[in-house]
C-alpha cells in the first residue's frame, strides 16, 4: 500500500518557494519538526552532557569521549546568513540544477563528504544527519526501541488536531503519532494487517479487480495498441477500487468505464494528488506558525479536509453496511480490514481506514508504473516472467491462490528489482531516542537521520550493474553470484521500513502489486516506445507522463 506509508513511510518533497525544494527534502529539510509547539533550533550537540549512568546512549561513556563532537561532521559549510540555501539555488547553487535527478544530488555529497554528512542552516530548516552506509543504518534501525520516532507531518497534524477533532480527538493514527500513542494504535491494528495468512483472503476479489483493469486497457486502446488517454490515471483507478475493497469491502466501478469529474472516485484521485502536493509544499518547514495566514496553508487545509470528507462518506456508508450485517444481512464476502477492526476498537477502525484510503493510492501506482516500464525496456525479462506465470497459469480457468502466488519467485524478483532502481520514496528517517557514535562522531539525542536507499542501493559498491534491471539478482538460486543480493548489505534497500515502524500496509501493497502484474503478464506484451521518462517529485518520486506503452495481446 504504497504516490509507504511506505511507503506508510512518505518523505516529504514540494515544489515550493524554489525548485531546489524538490531536491532537498532529505537534506535538510525532511528533517521536520515533530510538534507544531515551538521547535528549538539549537544543534543537537549542544544538548545536555551525557548522564553517568548513561542511560540515555546506544554508547559506552568511552567510546563517547573518544569520538569527535557533532560540530565536526564534514558537510557543506554554510556562509554568514545565508547558511547553505543558496546551494539548492537554481543556476548559482551546486546542487540548484540537480533538482530533478536527486541521485546526482547525493552523489555528489557523498563523493564530497564521505558516508556521513551534515546538512545545516537551509532556510532555517533543523540540522540533519545523511548516510551512505549501511551497516550505520542497521545500528540505528535496531537500536530504536520501542517508541521511534520519525517525522510526523506538521501540516497534517495541525489539521487532525484542530480542525476535525470529532474524528481525530482519541487518536491521530500512524502517520501523525509517536510514542506510547502511536504503540497503541499500531499494536491494534498489527494483529489485522500484518499477518500473511490474512491475505490469503483477499486473492480471489483483488484478483477480480485486476482482471477488470485489464479489460479496461483493452477496451480503451487504440488500433496501435497505444492508449490516447492517461495510462497513470487509469493505474490510479485500479489502486483506488483495490484499496477501497481491502479497506472497506467497497466497489466502486473506478474501471467500468469513463468516469465523470464529479464523481466520487474522480475526485478522491484528484484530491489524492493535490493532498501530497500541500504536504510537500508545506512540511518541508520546522514551525507552521508563519504559513498560518498564507493561501497555500488555506488551500491545503481544504484539501485535506475534502479528502477526509469523501473518505468518512464512503467508510460511514460501510459502518452502516456492517452493523446491519450484525444484526441479521449475512453476507458470504470476506470481511474488510474496517470489519475487523470495528470489533477492536472504532475509533481506531475508522483513522485506519481513512490512512488507507489517504496513502493507499498515489504509492501502489507509482511502484506498479516503474514496474511496468522496467519490463517495457527489458523484454528478455519479460519474456522469463510470463514463462513462470503461464507455467502456473496456462489458461484464462485457472484460479490465482495464495499458494501460486508463493510460488512465483521470478515475479516477486521484479517487483524488487524495479524498487531498487526506483524507489517509491527516497529513504526513510529517525530522530535518535538516544545518543550514539556513528563513523567516529557524536550523535546526541534527538538528531534527525535521513537513510539514503535510493543512492545506496544503486551504488556499485553494493551492486555490480547497478543502473541494470536484473532480478535475477533475488533469486536463491543465484546466491553464489557475483551478482546476487546476499553480497550486498541486507541494509541497502528498505523500500517498506524496517522494525516496529516499518510499513503497516505491506501486505496489502504486495498483494495488489503481484497480483496486477500476474494480469497484465498473461495479457498484455508491453512495449515503450521514445525516449526514457523524466522524472519528478512530490511527496513521492514518480515518472513523468508520456507514457509510451503499447499494449500488444499475448499470443
Amino acid at each position: 500500500m504504497n504516490r509507504s506509508v511506505n511507503n506508510m513511510f512518505l518523505l516529504v518533497q514540494g515544489r515550493s518557494v524554489l525548485s531546489m525544494t524538490q531536491a532537498s527534502r532529505f537534506l535538510g529539510t525532511c528533517t521536520i519538526n515533530r510538534q507544531l509547539e515551538n521547535m528549538s533550533e539549537e544543534c543537537p550537540a549542544h544538548a545536555a552532557k551525557p548522564k553517568k549512568d548513561f542511560s540515555d546512549y546506544h554508547c559506552s561513556k568511552e567510546e563517547w569521549d573518544n569520538a569527535k563532537p557533532f560540530s565536526q561532521i564534514p558537510g557543506p559549510v554554510p556562509l554568514p546568513i545565508i547558511g547553505n540555501t543558496w546551494r539548492f539555488l537554481p543556476k548559482i547553487g551546486e546542487y540548484g540544477n540537480m533538482a530533478n535527478d536527486i541521485t546526482k544530488m547525493f552523489d555528489r555529497l557523498h563523493s564530497d563528504f564521505g558516508e556521513i554528512v551534515k546538512m545545516e542552516k537551509v532556510l532555517g530548516r533543523k540540522t540533519a544527519i545523511h548516510l551512505f552506509d549501511p551497516n550505520d543504518i542497521e545500528k540505528i534501525y535496531k537500536a530504536e526501541g520501542v517508541f521511534p520516532e520519525r517525522m510526523l507531518l506538521p501540516s497534517m497534524l495541525y489539521f487532525r488536531k484542530n480542525m476535525r477533532q470529532e474524528i481525530f480527538k482519541h487518536t491521530k493514527g500512524l502517520l501523525t503519532s509517536d510514542g506510547e500513542d502511536w504503540y497503541t494504535f499500531r499494536n491494534k491494528v498489527n494483529t489485522i494487517m500484518m499477518q500473511p495468512k490474512m491475505i490469503k483472503q483477499y486473492v480471489e476479489p483483488v484478483d477480480s479487480i485486476a482482471k477488470e483493469f485489464v479489460t479496461r486497457i483493452q477496451s480503451i486502446r487504440g488500433k496501435d495498441n497505444k492508449l490516447s488517454i492517461d495510462f497513470m490515471t487509469e493505474i490510479n483507478k485500479w489502486s483506488l477500487e483495490s484499496i477501497t475493497y481491502l479497506a472497506l469491502n467497497t466497489k466502486l466501478g473506478c474501471l467500468q468505464g469513463e468516469l465523470s469529474d464529479d464523481s466520487t472516485p474522480a475526485k478522491m484521485i484528484k484530491i489524492t494528488e493535490e493532498v501530497f502536493i500541500y504536504l510537500g509544499k508545506l512540511d518541508v518547514e520546522p514551525n507552521l506558525s508563519k504559513f498560518f495566514a498564507t493561501p497555500t496553508f488555506k488551500k491545503a487545509m481544504k484539501a485535506y479536509d475534502d479528502q477526509v470528507s469523501f473518505s468518512q462518506g464512503l467508510i460511514q456508508k460501510a459502518v452502516e453496511r456492517i452493523e446491519a450485517k450484525n444484526i441479521g444481512d449475512m453476507s458470504d464476502s470476506e470481511p474488510s480490514v474496517l470489519e475487523k477492526l470495528l470489533k477492536v476498537d472504532k475509533n481506531v477502525a475508522i483513522v485506519m481506514a481513512l490512512d488507507m484510503l489517504l496513502a493507499g493510492i498515489d504509492t501502489t501506482s507509482t511502484a506498479l508504473m516503474n514496474i511496468f516500464y522496467y519490463l517495457a525496456i527489458n523484454q528478455s525479462k519479460q519474456d522469463i516472467l510470463r514463462k513462470e506465470i503461464m507455467t502456473l497459469l496456462p489458461d484464462n480457468n485457472s484460479k490465482l491462490t495464495a499458494d501460486i502466488l508463493n510460488s512465483l519467485p521470478y515475479m516477486k524478483a521484479c517487483i524488487k528489482e524495479a524498487a531498487r532502481l526506483y524507489p517509491v520514496t527516497a529513504g526513510t528517517m529517525r530522530i535518535l531516542t538516544k545518543g550514539t557514535v556513528l563513523k567516529g562522531y557524536q550523535l546526541p539525542k534527538g538528531t534527525d537521520v535521513i537513510f539514503l536507499h535510493m543512492a545506496i542501493s544503486i551504488s556499485e559498491k553494493h551492486f555490480p550493474r547497478p543502473q541494470e534491471f536484473i532480478p535475477e539478482r533475488w533469486l536463491r538460486e543465484n546466491i553464489d553470484s557475483d551478482i546476487s543480493y546476499k553480497k550486498a548489505h541486507p541494509f541497502c534497500t528498505m523500500h517498506f521500513g524496517f522494525g516496529a515502524r516499518s510499513c503497516v500496509g505491506r501486505r496489502f501493497a504486495e498483494l495488489e502489486l503481484e497480483v496486477a502484474l500476474i494480469n497484465f503478464m498473461r495479457y498484455f506484451k508491453l512495449k515503450w516506445e521514445g525516449p526514457p521518462p523524466k522524472r519528478g517529485i512530490t511527496t513521492i518520486n514518480y515518472l513523468k507522463p508520456p507514457f509510451n506503452f503499447t499494449f500488444e495481446n499475448v499470443k
